[in-house]
């Protein structure tokens, strides 16, 4: 899998997951953490401005397109 595809799924599905409350521990627990860091480096080391969009990627399209065009940034890949 691309790595592109897989911080794309990682993200939509920790997304998912933290608006959901689907799993009772994850809004609280190690896998919000995780996902925070996650967000955190790639807006902070690799400019990635479309992370509030995970949420409504899922219904939009265009949304989903900007996320993985951004995640394709070759220091990302690095």
């Amino acid at each position: 899998m691309p790595l592109t595809q897989l911080l794309f799924s990682v993200l939509v599905s920790g997304a998912g997951l933290v608006a959901s409350g689907a799993v009772s521990e994850f809004p609280e627990g190690a896998g919000k953490t995780a996902f925070d860091a996650l967000k955190h480096r790639l807006a902070i080391k690799h400019n990635v401005t479309s992370l509030p969009l995970p949420e409504v990627a899922a219904q939009n399209p265009a949304f989903a397109t900007a996320i993985k065009a951004e995640l394709e940034k070759p220091t990302i890949a690095q």
